[in-house]
């Protein structure tokens, strides 16, 4: 296939919203105008005003310099992609920065990934379209969502965890997010909903000491409490090594693909299935539909912020463009 742009990348994102009030569902983001106003948007989304005026004007604002946004983009007959409103568009800044919860540490030491794997040797030529999503037997759980909680690095190692263990055994279990984001120990005060490094995520179930867990437990027996932004302390009644009544899942390494490295991304989601990666996710925060170009640039201002699941590549036929496909949370 055509060499894949690095600047092109599709997005799956939950969007949660309510019908409160309106008998309409929020219009899409080709249907939006500027008489599309603040109190419409609460009642679309099922969202209370700030009972604080002076909070009132900042969310109010910030919706409205969205909105300008939006519909600026949007009047771009060129677009790759739209911009819709949904339930970030009235947040401030530091709580959609707070949601990208990634930390990269350049110095992380893992216990068992071994030697980084280039994917580049002998292998068969990679199809030149891949969509887990369509994988039977299913490999990806429902899409999560982590909230108001800066543990984006928890839910794309449960879910790159979750997708390994149905490729090899066919049975897909949810496991818990919440496990990693309250067990795993904080290191120079990152961890659980502050954010963190996805590495010490996958050390955390490895981890083979006296005192460790039995591998991840399943979700409904963990349940995810940190949608309002508090980490919690590890339920350690919850991660007994020797509760033997629900379902854990053991991994015994990880394997780091080469940074920036197409090939080896593309080939390594063929052969070892969905991957968690590392993104900057500045602006993605109003994306809606088609394929999102506006990614930042390597250089001053990037970082990478955001971790996600890849599931996927191809080239979109009305664009043209080639596409990575993202599972967000």
């Amino acid at each position: 296939m055509r060499r894949l742009s690095l600047v092109a990348v599709a997005l799956v994102l939950l969007l949660i919203g309510a019908v409160v009030g309106r008998t309409m569902l929020p219009p899409k983001g080709e249907h939006l105008t500027s008489a599309y106003t603040y109190d419409m948007y609460l009642q679309d989304h099922g969202k209370q005003p700030a009972k604080c005026p002076k909070e009132h004007s900042k969310r109010k604002a910030a919706f409205e310099a969205t909105l300008a946004d939006i519909l600026a983009h949007n009047a771009n007959a060129k677009r790759s992609y739209t911009k819709g409103v949904n339930r970030f568009s009235d947040w401030l800044p530091h709580e959609l920065s707070g949601l990208r919860g990634s930390r990269r540490e350049p110095k992380f030491q893992p216990k068992k990934a071994g030697v980084e794997r280039p994917f580049t040797s002998d292998m068969t030529p990679p199809a030149s379209s891949l969509d887990w999503r369509k994988a039977f037997p299913p490999v990806l759980t429902a899409v999560k969502d982590q909230g108001m909680c800066g543990d984006c690095w928890a839910h794309a190692v449960t879910e790159t965890i979750e997708s390994s263990y149905a490729r090899k055994t066919g049975q897909l279990l949810v496991l818990s997010q919440q496990q990693i984001t309250s067990c795993v120990p904080p290191v120079q005060s990152c961890g659980g909903c502050d954010g963190f490094f996805p590495q010490y995520a996958y050390d955390f179930v490895i981890d083979k000491g006296a005192n460790a867990p039995k591998g991840l437990v399943e979700e409904w027996y963990y349940s995810f409490t940190s949608w309002f932004g508090n980490t919690g302390t590890c339920n350690a009644s919850k991660v007994d090594p020797d509760f033997n009544i629900v379902n854990t899942v053991e991994i015994s390494a990880f394997t780091q693909v080469t940074m920036n490295n197409q090939t080896a991304v593309i080939e390594a989601l063929n052969t070892l299935g969905p991957l968690s990666i590392l993104v900057d996710a500045t602006f993605w925060q109003s994306y809606e539909s088609g394929v999102f170009t506006d990614c930042m640039s390597y250089g001053p201002g990037f970082g990478l912020d955001h971790a996600v699941m890849l599931v996927g590549y191809g080239t979109d036929a009305a664009t043209d463009l080639d596409y990575w496909i993202v599972r967000n949370s």
